[in-house]
Formats: C-alpha cells, structure tokens, sequence
C-alpha cells in the first residue's frame, strides 16, 4: 500500500467519488426520460450508468440515436438546475484528502465523465477548484469511460506517467477505465474484492497518513 501511495500524481473521478451528486443525475435523467421516453424508466437504475457520459448513457438505454443530442442537452440542464439549490456536495474528508495530496507535491487531477459546464459548476460550487491542477471533462475525449480515452488524455495532458499514478474511483466504468489505460486504482464509497477498497475518503486518508506518505 505504502508503494501504491507514493505516486506522484492522483487523478479523481468526480460524481460519486469526490461530491455526491448521484441523486441529482438520476433524478435529472428521470425528469427527461418521462417526456416522450417514459416506458424507459421501468427498468431505469443510475447505478448501471455511473461514470459514463451522458451520451453514452442514453443510448446504452436503447435510445434512438435521433434523440440523443437534444436528450442530453435537457438533462444536462436539469442537472444544472438542480446543482444551484444543492448546497455542499463534498463528500466527508475530500478537501482535506485533496489538500493533503497538493501539500506534499503530488499533482491532483480530476476525470470525469460530466461535461465541461457541469464539471466548472460542480467544482467551483464544493470549492475544489482551487485544490487540482486541472480537469479532464466529457468534451476532451471522443470515447468516454469505461474506455481508456479519459485518464489516457489526463496523462499526456499532464505529462504523467502510469506507472507513477494513481486513479481514484467509485464506478464499474472507471475500474475499466483506469485498467485499460494501465494505471493502479483504489475504490471508495464501495467494496470490490479485486480492487483495493475504502468505505470513505476518511478511511482513504487515514490509510495514507498511516502509510507515511
């Protein structure tokens, strides 16, 4: 672990793994779905969809490709509307795990599958803004997560190396992701018997201070 610790860059996903937005994105997707796509939401559950782009996540609902663009466009939107109301989102112990990180020289970067407008308003709005180097959004790839494409670009945008980085996810997509761009992971917020994982960003913390790193 103390190994796994030391990379010098860490590179985060967003949306339930630094600020739980995870309602607020079913509950916008719900909203759009029941104009016109409402026999969809019988088998709907967010969970299936985490960590991938909006897109993406439409269509692997069997939405017509037709739809998509304008879909996306109103969920987004529906997001955002909710974001305004939300107050703090930050998960328990994730300025201070960020502020930690950025103290001791590592380089902090966040990869999300949000598009870039709701990505800004998520970060400026819990205040992480100022605490990473940079992120990586929707826009920056044409193939999001669970493909390789999200954290391959952190890497060269950045000038990283994947052996020397860490990813820091909460989603089935992102586990994909981050292995097929070859980079070691940690789970948070769930367990997988084959990723190391920890209930909370505290517990992450603590392990890391407990590592010495």
């Amino acid at each position: 672990m103390r190994r796994m610790f030391a990379r010098r860059a860490w590179l985060f996903d967003m949306d339930g793994t630094l600020v739980d937005t995870t309602a607020l994105h079913a509950a916008a997707f719900r909203e759009v779905l029941r104009h016109g796509h409402a026999h969809r939401l019988r088998r709907f559950d967010y969970a299936d969809l985490a960590g991938r782009p909006t897109e993406d996540a439409f269509r692997s609902m069997g939405v017509e490709e037709a739809f998509i663009e304008e879909l996306t466009r109103r969920k987004r939107e529906a997001y955002q509307a909710r974001l305004r109301d939300a107050g703090d989102l930050c998960f328990v112990g994730a300025r201070e795990l960020l502020c930690h990180l950025r103290e001791r020289g590592r380089t902090v970067v966040v990869v999300t599958g949000a598009a870039r407008a709701s990505a800004a308003a998520v970060m400026e709005a819990s205040g992480l803004s100022e605490l990473v180097s940079g992120v990586v959004a929707a826009e920056d790839t044409a193939r999001g997560k669970p493909h390789p494409d999200p954290y391959e670009h952190a890497l060269d945008r950045f000038g990283l190396d994947a052996a020397d980085a860490l990813v820091v996810e909460d989603s089935d997509a992102g586990v994909e992701s981050a292995r097929a761009a070859g980079i070691e992971l940690v789970l948070v917020h769930r367990r997988r018997p084959d990723v190391p994982s920890f209930d909370s960003l505290v517990a992450l913390h603590d392990a890391l201070l407990r590592s010495g790193m």
